[in-house]
């Protein structure tokens, strides 16, 4: 498997999820990371576009998308946007952030949940992996993939079949509930972590505030929760015989609850 949009591709990670391959070169120029996926193709074309009408409202805090592919038949697709050197949001409150750097990380968050307001996009896996730092001081939002316009709600077809996927594997929200999505949770789980300025507080008051009205919600069907209460049923079954000390255990343990609501 080759890039379609890179110059002096690298190789970065394959098989990841939904996605075949990820490189990292360049794209007219910019420092890229390319995307790509035959699983899920619609989704590509997806994260092109509502990345893009995030980066346009908030250029600061969304990674720009810069080109994007689909292949003759149809059966992939790629998707290039530019890199973020910088750690993730989870490496720098793993080493703890000076009050300065929460205030500002915390502007940001609160000018990503504005434009998230603007736009009527829910991201649906908001966590702190996916705040990247850039070269300006600010966090930049990344993998719009799976996003979802509010007013306009589409699920590529890959995520409409595969249930697992779409109710336990993704999503950052699982104590709302299952295909329950509200980014302004999510943003407000993330400052929790923070060092508690004045700054850091105003913020998390804003996203509570805003809170309930963006909420979105797609629950699943009757057939499906059967389905979600047999795989939680082999789950538990999983984690008793396996015990708590095997590797897998805290996938399985974060999957059940999930589904149970046990959190």
């Amino acid at each position: 498997m080759e890039s379609w949009l890179l110059e002096n591709p690298e190789l970065l990670l394959e098989g990841k999820y939904i996605n075949d391959a990820f490189w990292t070169g360049l794209c007219d120029g910019t420092a890229a990371v390319e995307k790509r996926s035959t699983k899920a193709v619609w989704s590509i074309g997806n994260e092109y576009r509502m990345a893009g009408r995030m980066h346009d409202a908030a250029p600061d805090v969304v990674a720009r998308p810069l080109a994007w592919k689909v292949s003759a038949d149809g059966k992939a697709a790629s998707v290039a946007t530019e890199r973020v050197e910088g750690a993730s949001l989870t490496d720098l409150l793993a080493r703890g952030l000076a009050e300065k750097e929460a205030d500002s990380f915390a502007s940001d968050i609160e000018t990503l949940a504005k434009a998230l307001m603007q736009t009527g996009i829910v991201h649906r896996d908001l966590f702190s992996d996916n705040l990247l730092l850039g070269r300006d001081g600010h966090l930049k939002a990344i993998d719009w993939q799976l996003a979802i316009d509010r007013s306009d709600y589409r699920e590529d077809p890959w995520v409409e079949k595969h249930w697992k996927f779409r109710y336990v594997v993704f999503g950052v929200n699982r104590e709302l509930g299952l295909g329950v999505w509200n980014d302004f949770h999510a943003l407000g789980k993330i400052l929790a972590a923070f060092p508690q300025t004045a700054k850091v507080k105003e913020v998390a008051a804003f996203l509570s505030k805003g809170s309930p009205e963006m909420t979105f919600a797609s629950p699943p069907d009757a057939q499906t929760r059967l389905k979600l209460r047999l795989y939680a049923v082999s789950l538990r079954l999983q984690m008793v015989l396996k015990g708590r000390r095997h590797r897998k255990y805290p996938q399985l343990e974060r999957r059940y609850r999930t589904i149970t609501g046990k959190i």
